[in-house]
């Protein structure tokens, strides 16, 4: 059972979302403990199949406001105070090299995504033609010196962001999927697992770890 079924829907795409049940699950949890004794019941064993590493780019955790526990692939520092009519983002760092996939073009600083058209190679550095409060987040002013960079946006669809693995988000997601999988799945199957930051050798195995040792 692919777990938006089990999972609510919320935003223009739907999927890898709040990691909450759907609203056909009136009883919660209780309600999906009796689903899947019928389906034992009937003679069929029931598996579930998610992503576990990551988080819709339409979820309460992107907006109003991005949680704080996104992945960032680059890091760049305000180089400018951002006001919020600013439609160019100024920045210490070369952006040389930063993503310009379409719907992938986009930057995180506090709790404001900002999508971004191209981006300028030599000083003074900066990112142009930037439209504020991207993913429906919260258009703010922001100091110079705040830190932010380039969210890391899943490169199959862009509907969904990746977690930092260096903090508890990972954790909080686990519990959600492994309290549905304990009312009476299985097996599972662990879809996206390569969505992690780097390095990945140790944040593929360690992000599926963080969620299998919650399985009953």
């Amino acid at each position: 059972i692919y777990y938006s079924a089990i999972f609510s829907e919320r935003g223009a795409y739907g999927l890898n979302g709040n990691y909450d049940y759907r609203a056909e699950y009136p009883g919660g949890r209780a309600d999906l403990v009796r689903l899947l004794d019928k389906i034992k019941a009937a003679g069929i064993t029931p598996g579930l199949h998610f992503l576990h590493s990551h988080i819709g780019l339409y979820s309460r955790y992107v907006t109003p406001k991005a949680d704080h526990r996104l992945n960032l692939t680059r890091r760049f520092t305000l180089a400018r105070a951002l006001a919020a009519t600013d439609t160019v983002v100024y920045v210490e760092q070369n952006p040389q090299g930063s993503v310009m996939a379409d719907e992938c073009r986009v930057l995180k600083f506090g709790g404001e995504l900002i999508a971004y058209e191209a981006y300028t190679t030599e000083p003074p550095y900066r990112f142009t033609g930037c439209s504020r409060g991207a993913y429906a987040t919260t258009v703010q002013d922001h100091p110079a010196g705040l830190g932010g960079g380039l969210l890391d946006i899943s490169e199959f669809g862009a509907t969904s962001v990746y977690i930092d693995q260096n903090s508890s988000l990972q954790d909080e997601i686990a519990q959600k999927i492994a309290d549905v999988y304990n009312a009476g799945f299985c097996f599972v199957y662990f879809d996206g697992s390569e969505g992690t930051n780097a390095p990945f050798e140790f944040h593929v195995p360690n992000a599926q770890y963080r969620v299998y040792k919650k399985l009953e």
